[in-house]
């Protein structure tokens, strides 16, 4: 059981992670040159532990804006504030998933303790 307790808090700090990156991406959509960013996990695991988890500039597809600024050419931000929200939509469930699944374990360990009493 220590696994899938392992897996869900991982999620859970992952998906945190992910919330806050985009808040910051939000943030920052206005500032100048700004560019937007994204918690990235890998694929492997160790003990219900991903390998790294990363964070590496967001691929919007579109380019910086360009301003110009006491004559000079400045680039913009890149942040997608539509590309945001539905990151923030999908962090937030997966975040309620894992929290279920945290849950649901500590649900099944008192009934186990119940039984046992």
């Amino acid at each position: 059981m220590d696994a899938v307790s392992s897996i869900a808090q991982t999620g859970l700090l992952f998906n945190q992670r992910r919330l806050a990156q985009s808040a910051s991406n939000v943030a920052n959509a206005e500032t100048r040159g700004y560019e937007a960013r994204r918690e990235v996990a890998s694929e492997a695991v160790t003990n219900g532990q991903p390998a790294g988890v990363t964070s590496e500039p967001r691929a919007t597809g579109e380019p910086h804006p360009t301003f110009l600024e006491e004559g000079a050419e400045v680039l913009g931000s890149n942040t997608n504030l539509i590309s945001e929200t539905t990151e923030r939509i999908g962090a937030a469930h997966a975040f309620k998933a894992n929290l279920n699944v945290v849950q649901a374990q500590d649900d099944l360990t008192r009934s186990l303790l119940d039984i046992k009493a």
